[in-house]
């Protein structure tokens, strides 16, 4: 009895290497073929089939219920079965969980958060990498987008809420973005997020929309903007009271002002004044940051921020002498795959911590005293202008955008952000807590 319990063992130990060989190798194919926004889990049979055989289940991201596999997503996944040598081909049919429930065991790899696999169980939480990475504003400049933005604004305020893949996936569908999406989503996603019209949330890679709220522009003028959820019947039952202006160069919905606060039931009030009032001083702010534990820098190629780029520092973290001085703004990335994260490392505390990319580098250049921190206040016109290379975490730079409801103008050289009706308090206030001098606009 002994030698058959031992026997079954034996067989049980060889499946369960043969299934850790394959979760290894279909999460570098996946990583590689940049397929997880399309494949949310994988599942595999509980046992193998006659002559070594097994099936493998794909649980995918399909955007319309149907029976069988759209052609679109069979050409994507071809890639895979001929990288992995899934058999000769896919079967098309598409079964539902409930179909497949009494077939496959509790293994699985889930793909659903990041641009990355999580299999190693609780090893390190990783962050969702969709809202850390860059989202360069200054990329985007097409008049000729902003109908699709406020026809993109209808279609989250219809949802209300909803994942990642889902918003990457509607800005492809409607010309916003191409390719897999995630580069130029990102951006419009952080332009919603400082016009107050939607949050995210990285932690579940979940957006929702703000309550439609009627806004105070900073300097005194005639009538409120709106944020928060926009639709149809709102603006069609208040046409009179509306009026429209056109973000700078068509980078977002237009901005929407009306006469009256008897329109909606919410008013925010001025609430870039509320929030500068809220927002604390930068190093408090770092503390306010998610830290990510238990990274394993083996794993990763490190390149550290040296105030204009990225330079490799592999050896960095193994120095001694140098352990004291490892404060900074890094990129960790993954040999021959797109993975990479985000992240500043506080040596004081010995944390890495989580937050967004001109936040992080904003961070780091503070922190390293690498250049003068300033910008330019011209009070005539209510004006402030902040360096590109040097733009506010994101909390900071929204009490800036709703201070009047439009998103900052871009030189033409690229190389300054001019954000309109800040008023001198205002500006006093999140310059303060930023650590920042203010020069004042001189005139030739």
């Amino acid at each position: 009895m002994n030698a058959i319990w031992e026997a079954i063992w034996d067989a049980i130990s060889i499946w369960e290497a043969i299934w850790e060989a394959i979760r290894e190798a279909i999460q570098q194919a996946i990583q590689n073929l940049s397929l997880t926004n399309l494949i949310l889990v994988i599942k595999t049979e509980r046992q193998p089939r006659g002559r070594g055989e097994h099936y493998i289940f794909l649980g995918l991201n399909l955007q319309a219920e149907t029976l069988h596999l759209p052609s679109h997503v069979l050409a994507q996944l071809q890639p895979l079965v001929q990288l992995m040598k899934l058999g000769r081909s896919l079967i098309t049919q598409l079964l539902s969980e409930e179909q497949i429930q009494g077939m496959v065991g509790p293994s699985e790899i889930e793909t659903y958060r990041l641009n990355s696999l999580k299999y190693y169980p609780q090893l390190y939480d990783r962050p969702d990498n969709f809202a850390f990475l860059p989202a360069e504003l200054e990329e985007e400049q097409n008049g000729q987008d902003s109908p699709l933005f406020e026809r993109l604004l209808f279609w989250l305020s219809a949802q209300a809420e909803g994942t990642r893949s889902g918003f990457v996936n509607t800005c492809i569908n409607l010309g916003l973005a191409e390719g897999n999406g995630s580069w130029k989503s990102r951006s419009i996603l952080r332009r919603l997020r400082l016009l107050g019209h939607l949050e995210y949330s990285y932690r579940n890679s979940w957006w929702s929309i703000c309550p439609a709220a009627l806004v105070r522009p900073v300097i005194a003028e005639k009538g409120l903007f709106l944020t928060g959820q926009r639709t149809a019947e709102l603006l069609n039952a208040n046409s009179a009271h509306f009026q429209y202006a056109q973000q700078p160069a068509g980078q977002g919905p237009p901005r929407i002002t009306a006469d009256t606060l008897s329109l909606l039931p919410h008013n925010a009030g001025c609430f870039s004044l509320h929030l500068a009032q809220l927002l604390p001083e930068l190093q408090e702010w770092k503390r306010t940051l998610a830290p990510l534990d238990g990274v394993r820098l083996e794993k990763y190629h490190i390149q550290r921020w040296n105030g204009s780029r990225f330079i490799d520092a592999d050896d960095l973290f193994y120095d001694d002498q140098q352990q004291e001085n490892l404060s900074g703004w890094y990129l960790l990335k993954t040999e021959g795959g797109p993975f990479q994260l985000s992240l500043f490392y506080d040596a004081q505390q010995r944390q890495w911590l989580q937050g967004d990319w001109y936040g992080l580098r904003f961070l780091a250049n503070q922190t390293a005293s690498r250049m003068n921190l300033e910008v330019i206040y011209d009070p005539d016109s209510a004006e402030l202008l902040i360096p590109s290379a040097q733009r506010w975490p994101l909390l900071y730079e929204r009490a800036l955008v709703l201070a009047s409801g439009f998103l900052p103008e871009i030189s033409a050289d690229r190389q300054w952000l001019k954000y309109h009706g800040i008023s001198k308090p205002l500006c006093g206030q999140l310059t303060d807590k930023l650590n920042l001098s203010v020069a004042r606009m001189s005139y030739a």
